[in-house]
């Protein structure tokens, strides 16, 4: 999923294109918005992103952030900014929805990956398995509905 990050956030090395614009409920705010293009790897339209506000928590590899749920507009609307009477491009629109994001230090996880209790690895892999397990589950409940 694509990253929405404030002017605080400074990630050097984040592989995709840099857009500037104002926070669709605060005209006055600017925010970055971190994607490559309007597609993922699998050529499936990105409808989602998640806009990182703070931090909650240190952890062991790093930290847990706050976010919101961000959903794609389409189209995008143009709006006209208060402030400069200049035009722009708003793509994306906040939700009520919020997740917490596990931010993780590729360095200390290939640094400590041994040495500690925790495993971000198979943390990560346990994700995906239960995700996967939950599409499979809907999908049965789906096909058990249309039967």
């Amino acid at each position: 999923d694509d990253v929405m990050m404030d002017d605080n956030d400074h990630h050097a090395n984040i592989p995709s294109a840099r857009q500037e614009s104002p926070h669709p409920h605060h005209p006055n705010h600017t925010h970055h918005c971190y994607h490559n293009n309007s597609h993922n790897n699998n050529n499936k339209r990105i409808e989602r992103a998640y806009w990182l506000r703070g931090t909650l928590r240190q952890a062991i590899y790093g930290h847990v952030r706050y976010g919101i749920i961000l959903h794609k507009l389409d189209p995008p609307l143009r709006v006209m900014l208060p402030s400069s009477n200049e035009w722009t491009t708003v793509e994306w629109e906040a939700t009520n929805e919020s997740v917490a994001v596990k931010e993780m230090s590729w360095e200390h996880i290939r640094y400590q990956r041994n040495r500690l209790v925790e495993d971000p690895i198979k943390e990560v892999a346990a994700m995906q398995y239960l995700k996967r397990w939950m599409m499979e589950v809907q999908q049965e409940q789906v096909s058990g509905a249309s039967t």
